[in-house]
């Protein structure tokens, strides 16, 4: 019997060795290079549970107002708020944002590198009105747009005169398009006359255009989400529905609702409506200090039933979940709904499943993923075009605007590539990748591939900001999940190769070489058969990595958020 497992032992090992190592410097892949294949629609339900996101540490920027404003403007107006990024056709991004917390003006400006922007246009500057036979202005807050089917964008934004709105005189919403990626745009048409704020626009599978907005009685502090649809374009709307309310109280002789500031994507399933809305509650009855609320909405088709003057609804509603406010939502073809919201003030984050009803990770009122180090308002995320990335943005009252990407991490499937375990991933096909670097500018991918006998992980570590090189620790467990002797390979390498390993027969070569920009790092080849972990047969793995380096004097250990020590909170790899 000894003989027998000894014999498979030598097997295994002699499988997963390659040609050793080579001395020339080697091609080092990054994170921007990996997950560019399109996701098939919900290729990822079931799994969003090991859905997670990692900040990229070098597109963290605070966008200053020296940058993002003109100069000559009123000092009221001259910080920006309430940041808007949508992901254009032509690959670059726009980001819509307002002068000013209360707003007067409107800009835009675009980026291709997530770090520049550049190209600031004015959409929308204060003019001088006349509102019930007296003089005022009308000012404009509260951009926002959708990219329409056909590749244009359609934008949309509230306008008021100044004292004219709480009367409900002088207000509504105005559209413009844009079918040159936002660089030029038509003048503006009003599609809504009346007191609102916060208009959102979506466009249906079918092609219709819904805007939603807080549809309010400034008078009363009354308001809730109405919508106006478009069947042909934008070119003209249909007459509104109230679609989403709260009741609060009862005062000046009618009822009281809330829901505001509304965000709704259809699902995968392309039928659901779902929706974050923000509530504002004085829960010492009228007149009392104002919190804030979200809620989750849902609507079964694209239909929504007109609650009229004095109803609450709609039936399937999640109300008053989290004391938070500014709410947003994305959706992803690979299956994962995305949420964002202002978390005592931070900028904080969770990702769902398809249904938008079960979310990670164990604890609604925690685990949220914050990305940013300072507080702000009003934030909003949106998916990049390769829909592996969220961008985050949030404006900060002193600093500017808050912007940041992070990588979106979910389950892989190993390739089946014949692997030669030499220290050069080029005979990689697959580009399903995991990614590190949200701590420092080390950065590390990792891919993994396998055949009847081995796992193989590349790990490509850009770490020329590390005082003495990055080493890379690997946990890799089998199905059963149980950190028990046997089950599990724990394993560290660094350029120098295998440092060390908790099971036999592990084969691991370096190689150095340079990212395509010419950042310096290393490749590392591993070969780990699958009868060290008692994992042959198995579907699934779940795998665990840790990056440990010294930056400017400073230790580093940068992980995956929220992974433990429960191997079923790793991420997972389909074999």
């Amino acid at each position: 019997m000894k003989k027998t497992i000894l014999a498979l032992t030598v097997v295994a090992l002699l499988s997963c060795t390659g040609d050793g190592l080579n001395a020339q410097p080697v091609l080092v892949h990054t994170q921007d290079q990996m997950n560019l294949k399109p996701h098939e629609l919900n290729s990822h339900a079931g799994d969003e549970s090991w859905s997670s996101l990692e900040q990229i540490y070098s597109c963290r920027h605070i966008l200053s107002p020296s940058l993002m404003m003109p100069s000559g403007i009123p000092e009221s107006q001259a910080t920006p708020w309430y940041p808007r990024v949508k992901s254009l056709p032509d690959g670059s991004y726009i980001m819509f944002y307002m002068g000013g917390q209360i707003a007067s003006r409107l800009f835009c400006a675009f980026s291709t590198d997530w770090k520049t922007w550049t190209g600031r246009i004015q959409l929308a500057t204060p003019k001088e009105v006349v509102v019930n036979g007296l003089k005022d202005y009308e000012r404009y807050c509260n951009a926002d747009a959708v990219v329409l089917s056909d590749g244009s964008l359609f934008a949309v934004y509230a306008f008021r005169a100044g004292t004219g709105y709480h009367t409900g005189q002088g207000c509504g919403i105005m559209a413009i398009s844009s079918s040159d990626n936002g660089r030029s745009w038509t003048s503006p048409e009003i599609i809504y006359n009346g007191p609102c704020w916060e208009p959102y626009p979506l466009q249906l599978p079918d092609g219709r255009i819904q805007v939603y907005f807080t549809d309010s009685k400034p008078m009363t502090r009354n308001s809730g989400t109405s919508l106006i649809e478009s069947t042909d374009g934008g070119l003209s709307f249909g007459p509104k529905k109230r679609i989403s309310r709260q009741f609060k109280y009862y005062e000046y002789g009618e009822r009281i609702y809330s829901d505001q500031m509304p965000v709704f994507r259809m699902l995968n399933d392309g039928r659901t409506l779902f929706g974050l809305v923000e509530d504002r509650h004085e829960l010492d009855g009228p007149g009392t200090k104002s919190s804030y609320w979200l809620s989750l909405v849902y609507n079964d088709g694209p239909d929504w039933k007109d609650l009229g003057e004095d109803a609450a609804g709609p039936e399937r509603k999640e109300e008053n979940v989290l004391k938070s406010n500014s709410g947003y939502v994305v959706t992803l073809p690979s299956g994962e709904v995305v949420i964002s919201t202002g978390y005592e003030g931070w900028h904080s984050v969770k990702i769902g499943d398809h249904t938008a009803t079960k979310w990670n990770a164990r604890n609604w009122m925690s685990d949220w993923y914050q990305p940013f180090r300072n507080k702000g308002i009003w934030g909003s995320i949106e998916a990049t075009l390769d829909n592996h990335h969220i961008i985050s943005t949030m404006d900060s009252r002193d600093r500017g605007i808050l912007f940041t990407v992070s990588h979106l991490n979910h389950r892989i499937a190993a390739e089946h590539t014949a692997v030669t375990v030499d220290g050069d991933a080029s005979e990689w096909k697959g580009d399903e990748a995991l990614f590190i670097g949200s701590d420092s500018p080390v950065e590390t991918i990792f891919r993994t591939s396998v055949d009847g006998d081995c796992l193989y992980i590349a790990v490509e570590c850009l770490d020329e900001a590390a005082e003495k090189g990055a080493s890379v620790n690997i946990s890799l467990c089998n199905s059963e999940g149980k950190l028990k002797k046997g089950n599990y390979a724990n394993i560290t390498v660094s350029a120098a190769g295998l440092e060390s390993s908790n099971v036999q027969a592990v084969k691991a070569v370096s190689r150095s070489g340079a990212s395509r920009d010419g950042r310096k790092g290393y490749v590392c080849e591993i070969a780990i058969p699958l009868s060290e972990i008692r994992a042959t047969g198995d579907k699934k793995l779940f795998f665990n990595a840790r990056v440990s380096a010294v930056v400017d004097a400073e230790k580093v250990n940068d992980g995956f958020w929220m992974a433990g020590k429960n191997p079923e909170s790793w991420q997972l790899i389909h074999i």
